[in-house]
């Protein structure tokens, strides 16, 4: 962001300066002989002009320097930016009780004034801080310029919000601290030690717009007061308060592309015009009008039991079960309070671009941060989910995938310039602070906290003895047995507008001021519009006077007003030119509200029932942009409903209500309303698809069997960094060296896996190509998976490392996103697997047992225990991509495989008794931290029924399901498991201190017909729509799940003509596998497409579980796709002996000069597995991209061009083709050749689609895919 340029050449500038001082020395020498008093004058500007040179260069090189930001060091910091051993951590205190001492007060107001003042180009200036956020747009420290979009780098409405935030925070708070040091430095010295003992325990306030502030205004006067009073070095005095506005200077820098009211110089709140200024006695109201409903959605956020994923964005692309507890979001509410201060008049608040420049801004978000963080103590078994990137922004384009490894940039960690990620922040205390309700890291001690300040009829603070506030709203009281939780549910486009809009709800007998209006926004005493950003008015300006303002003429002061939902947008609607929508979702609590109408008699109770006709009735909202009030065809996308589920009353002050049962929709309160619609979620390309059926859930705890959000993080900082496919990361590794019998190194792997164990080939033990590995214990403490002795080759299990039965082979399957490919890979002995995939797994199932909540086990295992343990009778790996043969797999080891990027999950089966009953089997399945979120735990359920009977198994028995693991217990539900018993009170998890938890008991028979297990399924379903009642049998679990189901399938009845459809989101629910084989096969006669593009064909109009497996056996049974095969077939054929007539003649593919390439060492595999030959085509890949090859000559990377390769190769494809059109071989070897890095060199259509290889099937719907996946093969090779 800063002005100056840096130098092309760093020497050319050193030259620069050695010059002038030669020079000077000159120049002086001479002055000794021929002294003048001018020439004095003329010798100390050169000095001074040198001097300047001097500090620009040194400037200038600093700038090249990554900043560690770190937060407060309170001990100093170390040459490598970081802070010095013995940092401590201290606690960010609410504003309101860090003006309490008087001496850090004092210096937070003197260190905000030299903070703001500073010169635009520092890159620690408030300035540039205050600018990473979103305008002007430039880049900062030393990220790449250009941006990749003209945007700002604040993730909002992805999963990153909170995580991105911290360290952005604490770079304020870092720039802040530095200038409070300078400030220290120029008070006279015997003072000095008082104000560095006060700064000792600095950290920036927080203004908690939630609490109750007593007898005091809901906004802090040292907010709102234009000037305050201080002590200087002079002595005491009065300055211009820097928390009441930031001044841009005379005029706004012309790099911001344009501020509110026409480009004011200084920051506005609620802005009225002649004189233009701030009306902080509005907004003070305001915020008073809507704090009880910001009270209450805290804490029923709080008590909702949602993951913190979901509780910490807005966007529905992560947060999809919309009909589950997941109806709000931190993040939402954070939205309001933006919307209040900025104000429908346009202030700068009310902008997402501009609005980090009000320093209410960081008052607001330390508070966000610190709801955050208490979140993370209630619900510590979750973090960020996975999510893709929504909109362009400066760092990321759009539909880049991110979790909590990916970098969170531009905020470097070190001066190597490594960037942060969710993980590393995930403590505070790395960060040097934490708050007061997290002091203890204790969960009794936050939940005690959050029923003292924000449980509904608290008085912490206050002296007032009525029920009701000020503006006559029902202060609320505790929830009671039988009531419901009712909440005004809105959903909506984020930047559907430019800048915010606002959701106003009543309730009861409205005044005159609620009634709906057309008028824009009232603005105060202004004969200037204030309806855009960009008014061309010509108030004089006057900021640090006080607007008036009249409580009568503004509705929200109605005793009927509830509160306000807010929506923030950017100066410019559409999110940064980007066509994709996105969409919102969060939550009104009404339930205060109503409990009022109940003390006052004109409510029965708080259940359905009653709440319906009444809301029906009374229930009011208008919504209000910067234009004034909106109607629906301004803002389509805006869905305002509501909903309503049962509270479970907390059993005393250390628990929370339990708010998790899933809502019912009330649609009649707001079917004859404006933007009543009820909203149908369709997923865009950009969000995580929606599942298949009702009995999905998303994983909200670790899970062994099903998913859940993983968070590694033990707070020790730094923690070592994974990337996620994005530069800026140096991770260490160690090397493990492979060798033959005789001692001779065959190749090395790199190990890279977080808290791996350490491996050491001795010297002289050239007994295998592996270290062997111990015995496993003849039991662990996990009573699910007994080892088992049996003798080697018995049926029905394989021998260790012989052949897999007839059927068992690597299977491809597709993820939830509809479009990644994956390999389930099958092993039957520990050694047939890299040791670094082993290593990787091993860390992440002890990440696993670490957790405490899903296995029993205490400690993780060690990797010599782990290998026999999980793959010693039978295991399967699931990767990314397509993968023919699990030999394929040390081959990426040998290339140095990021597996933590490409393995998904494991599985392994085995006996559960021993003997006799050996026949009953048992699994255990992990999926990695990376990939929750994608269907991957469903997969792999679903593979293990098919294999197991494979493997001769005739039963299965989970023996330890832990019933808090709610997604693992919804997969096997939906799999046809049954809950054969219940073991009481047999979990002491770490997520439940100071009680058991209860374990199911699955079973399954798997001589079912997993067909007719999913007919069955819809059966009943259809039953129960039908005929309003259970069927005979079903237990508790599967009642729950038909009510479930009757909140997304819908039932047509029958008539004369036609039977009874069941629906499911618009598609026709199809159970016969009969009628499942003729739909696939209909539909694929039509075009024969292949797999993919007949299974989103069927998609689109029906639905039943697992349709590419109907598609699958459709193509394999088509006699018109037989004969295709077979003549593309004949074709590779005479393509592979062209290339091998090539190879003799022309020496194509060879070099004398390159070492010849040892396959995989053939004594991992048995006798009947053998090594792949050496001509087979991953070898031929492998030897083109490694070995140069003339015929292959550089050429400009572009779309179109001639390639000039082996005319055996290019047989019957036309010069000037496209690149993607290329078969593989000629595409990898010619991209080998020209060193291309990536796919975003190249600008392919990407619509139009493949002409693929005939052994490549369809594996992308487009082009671009298709490329990508080659050049990752080709990185791979490289």
């Amino acid at each position: 962001m800063a002005n100056f340029s840096k130098p092309a050449n760093m020497m050319s500038m050193v030259f620069a300066l050695l010059s002038v001082l030669q020079f000077t020395v000159a120049f002086q020498h001479g002055a000794h002989h021929h002294a003048h008093p001018a020439r004095a004058a003329d010798d100390a500007a050169i000095v001074a002009h040198m001097n300047d040179i001097e500090g620009e260069l040194t400037k200038r090189q600093s700038s090249l320097r990554n900043l560690a930001i770190t937060g407060i060091c309170s001990n100093g910091h170390a040459s490598n930016g970081q802070c010095n051993s013995g940092s401590s951590s201290a606690p960010r205190l609410e504003i309101r009780q860090l003006v309490k001492n008087a001496d850090q007060w004092n210096l937070y107001l003197l260190g905000m004034e030299r903070f703001t003042s500073k010169d635009k180009n520092d890159m620690l200036s408030y300035y540039q801080v205050s600018g990473i956020h979103g305008r002007p747009f430039q880049t900062w420290n030393t990220f790449p310029s250009p941006l990749l979009n003209q945007q700002g780098f604040c993730p909002h409405a992805m999963v990153l919000f909170g995580s991105w935030h911290r360290p952005y925070l604490a770079l304020y708070e870092q720039a802040l601290f530095q200038a409070i040091l300078e400030v220290i430095e120029e008070f006279p010295s015997n003072q000095q030690q008082r104000w560095r003992n006060a700064a000792a325990t600095f950290r920036m306030p927080y203004w908690d717009w939630a609490m109750d502030p007593g007898n005091g205004p809901t906004v802090p006067t040292q907010i709102r007061d234009t000037r305050v009073t201080v002590t200087k070095p002079s002595g005491t005095t009065t300055i211009d308060n820097p928390l009441y506005k930031y001044d841009f200077g005379n005029t706004l820098p012309s790099e911001m592309g344009g501020g509110p009211w026409n480009n004011f110089p200084e920051t506005l709140r609620r802005p009225v015009a002649n004189p233009t200024r701030s009306n902080n006695n509005e907004m003070n109201a305001r915020f008073g009008s809507v704090r009880i409903s910001l009270r209450d959605r805290i804490f029923a956020l709080f008590s909702s039991k949602a993951n913190f994923g979901q509780a910490s964005t807005s966007a529905i692309g992560v947060r999809t079960d919309l009909s589950g507890s997941g109806v709000d979001s931190i993040e939402s509410v954070h939205d309001v309070i933006h919307n209040t201060a900025g104000g429908e008049s346009g202030g700068h608040m009310y902008y997402l671009d501009v609005s980090a420049f009000d320093p209410i801004f960081w008052l607001h978000h330390t508070n966000v941060d610190r709801i955050l963080a208490m979140y993370q103590v209630v619900s510590p078994n979750s973090y960020i989910s996975n999510g893709n990137v929504i909109r362009p922004m400066a760092q990321w384009n759009q539909g880049e995938p991110k979790n909590a490894y990916s970098p969170l940039k531009p905020f470097t960690k070190d001066i190597s310039g490594n960037y942060f990620t969710s993980v590393d922040v995930k403590e505070t205390r790395v960060l040097g602070y934490h708050y007061p309700e997290t002091s203890d890291r204790s969960y009794t001690q936050t939940v005690r906290a959050i029923n003292q300040l924000y449980g509904a009829g608290v008085r912490s603070m206050s002296k007032r003895d009525s029920d009701v506030s000020e503006t006559g709203q029902y202060l609320g009281r505790p929830i009671k047995e039988g009531e419901y939780h009712t909440i005004l549910n809105v959903i909506a486009d984020k930047y559907a507008l430019e800048g915010s809009y606002t959701v106003h709800c009543f309730v009861g007998k409205p005044g005159n001021s609620t009634s709906n209006s057309s008028a824009p926004y009232p603005v105060a005493n202004s004969t200037t519009s204030a309806s855009s950003p960009y008014s061309t008015g010509t108030s004089s300006y006057g900021n640090d006077t006080e607007a008036a303002y009249d409580p009568s003429t503004d509705y929200t002061q109605d005793p009927s007003y509830v509160g306000s939902y807010g929506i923030l947008g950017g100066m410019m609607a559409g999110g940064a030119n980007s066509s994709q929508t996105v969409m919102t979702s969060g939550a009104l609590p009404l339930t205060s509200c109503l409990q009022g109408k109940v003390a006052s008699g004109e409510l029965e109770s708080l259940t359905p029932e009653h709440i319906e006709p009444y809301l029906k009735e009374h229930l009011t909202y208008k919504v209000v942009g910067i234009k004034g009030e909106l109607t629906p065809e301004e803002v389509p996308n805006l869905h305002i409903g509501v909903k309503c589920n049962k509270a479970k009353p907390a059993a005393n002050d250390d628990e929370l209500p339990d708010l998790s049962a899933p809502y019912e929709i009330l649609k009649d309160v707001t079917s004859h309303l404006p933007f009543g619609k009820v909203f149908e979620y369709i997923p865009s390309l950009l969000d995580q698809a929606l599942p298949e059926g009702p009995e999905y859930e998303e994983p909200g705890h670790g899970s062994s069997n099903g998913g859940g959000l993983t968070s590694p993080s033990n707070g020790v900082f730094p923690m070592p960094s994974m990337p996620w496919e994005e530069e800026g990361y140096c991770v260490s590794k160690q090397t493990i060296e492979y060798v033959d019998e005789s001692g001779k190194l065959l190749y090395s792997e790199m190990l890279a896996v977080h808290g791996a164990p350490s491996f050491q080939l001795q010297p002289g033990n050239h007994s295998g190509t592996r270290p062997r590995l111990p015995a496993m214990p003849a039991m662990l403490d996990d009573p699910s998976a007994p080892v088992v002795f049996r003798t080697s080759g018995d049926v029905p299990y394989p021998p260790p490392g012989g052949p897999l039965p007839v059927g068992i082979a690597p299977c491809q399957v597709i993820l939830r996103d509809r479009v990644t490919t994956a390999t389930i890979i099958p092993f039957s002995a520990p050694n047939q697997v890299p040791l670094t995939l082993l290593a990787y797994l091993c860390d992440q199932l002890g990440r696993e047992i670490e957790k405490g909540d899903t296995y029993p086990m205490v400690e993780p295992l060690p990797l010599e225990n782990f290998g026999p343990y999980w793959f010693g009778v039978f295991g399967a790996i699931m990767l990314l991509g397509e993968i023919q043969d699990g030999r394929e797999l040390h081959e990426m080891a040998r290339r140095g495989c990021d597996w933590e990027r490409e393995c998904l999950g494991s599985f392994y089966i085995k006996p559960n008794y021993p003997g006799r009953s050996s026949h009953v089997c048992n699994g255990g399945f992990l999926v990695t931290d990376a990939s929750r979120n994608r269907g991957v735990g469903r997969l792999m359920g679903e593979t293990y029924l098919d294999w197991a009977p494979k493997l001769g198994y005739t039963y299965s028995v989970f023996n330890l399901v832990y019933e808090t693991n709610v997604a693992s217990c919804r997969i096997w539900d939906a799999l046809g498991f049954k809950r054969i018993g219940r073991v009481k009170g047999c979990g002491n998890l770490k997520s439940y201190p100071g009680e058991l938890v209860d374990a199911i008991i699955y079973g399954r028979d798997l001589g079912q017909d997993d067909e007719f297990v999913s007919e069955e399924r819809f059966d009943k379903i259809r039953f129960y729509l039908k005929n309003g009642k259970y069927p005979n049998g079903a237990d508790r679990a599967e009642k729950s799940r038909l009510r479930s189901a009757a909140t997304h399938y819908k039932l047509t009845l029958s008539n004369d003509d036609e039977p009874e459809k069941l629906w499911l989101k618009g598609k026709e629910v199809i159970a016969d596998p009969k009628q499942q084989y003729e739909i696939a096969q209909e539909i694929h006669h039509k075009q024969h497409g292949g797999i993919n593009k007949t299974t989103a064909a069927i998609a689109e109009l029906y639905h039943w579980v697992r349709i590419k497996e109907t598609v699958s056996q459709v193509i394999r049974n088509c006699p018109e796709c037989s004969e295709m095969n077979k003549g593309l077939s004949a074709m590779r054929q005479g393509q592979n002996q062209a290339r091998a007539e090539a190879r003799s003649g022309s020496g194509f593919l060879q070099s004398t000069s390159q070492p010849t390439l040892t396959p995989t060492p053939p004594t991992l595999f048995s006798p009947s597995q053998p090594p792949p030959p050496s001509d087979s085509p991953s070898n031929q890949l492998l030897e083109t991209a490694q070995h140069p090859n003339p015929m292959y000559t550089q050429f400009p990377q572009q779309t179109r061009f001639d390639l000039p390769v082996d005319p055996a190769l290019m047989e019957g494809i036309q010069t000037g083709t496209k690149l993607a059109e290329l078969p593989p071989s000629p595409f990898l070897a010619a991209q080998a050749a020209n060193g291309m890095p990536h796919v975003g060199h190249l600008d392919p259509d990407s619509e139009s689609r493949m002409a693929l290889d005939p052994s490549l099937d369809e594996r992308a719907p487009t082009a671009v895919e298709e490329m990508r996946r080659r050049l990752n093969r080709v990185n791979q090779y490289k």
